[in-house]
């Protein structure tokens, strides 16, 4: 059975998931040209997956604080 699992709270729901949030990091221009030229995803990459905007927003904070606390570096 395929599902998807919200990053955050862990609340299953069904794949895939209409209404959920996707965080994606999209590679640099010509990687994702060529990905969608090729049919394939390799100019983006999945970074979360989240049931509703409170838990992306959880993320969010989580991810800035890492970097704040990192001298400002973006993991």
């Amino acid at each position: 059975m395929n599902v998807t699992q919200c990053d955050t709270c862990k609340k299953i729901g069904p794949q895939p998931a209409p209404g959920w949030l996707l965080i994606v990091a999209i590679g640099p221009p010509e990687s994702a040209l060529l990905s969608m030229l090729g049919g394939s995803g390799g100019g983006m990459d999945v970074e979360g997956t989240f049931c509703g905007y409170a838990c992306a927003g959880e993320y969010a904070r989580a991810k800035a604080l890492i970097s704040e606390a990192d001298g400002g570096k973006v993991p």
